[in-house]
């Protein structure tokens, strides 16, 4: 097999995963796109755009309660991360450091 594309979707962004958009500045211009998604809000994955000629994957969002953002187009899948919770977050990162137990045979 070939190496991996670098413009793949990453595994944690599947249509129905709540996502947080991390970039909200589009370099649309005023009023573009109208319903653009916000800086800090959180979104469910309702769609996968196309991945460009250079490597950027494109990701269609709706508001938790299921209002589509600027439906029908799709906005650039790295100005969004992936919605996790704190004890994930914990679990996943800091766990290891959390762990004062003596090392087995030490």
């Amino acid at each position: 097999m070939g190496a991996a594309v670098s413009g793949a979707i990453p595994a944690w962004a599947f249509v129905g995963a709540k996502v947080v958009c991390i970039d909200a500045d589009l370099h649309g211009g005023p009023g573009w796109p109208p319903l653009a998604p916000v800086e800090g809000a959180t979104y469910v994955i309702v769609r996968h755009g196309p991945i460009s000629i250079s490597g950027n994957w494109q990701i269609e969002v709706a508001t938790e309660d299921g209002r589509p953002v600027n439906a029908g187009h799709a906005f650039w899948g790295k100005r969004f991360r992936p919605l996790i919770t704190q004890e994930d977050d914990i679990a996943t990162h800091f766990s290891a450091l959390l762990d004062v137990r003596e090392p087995v045979g030490a």
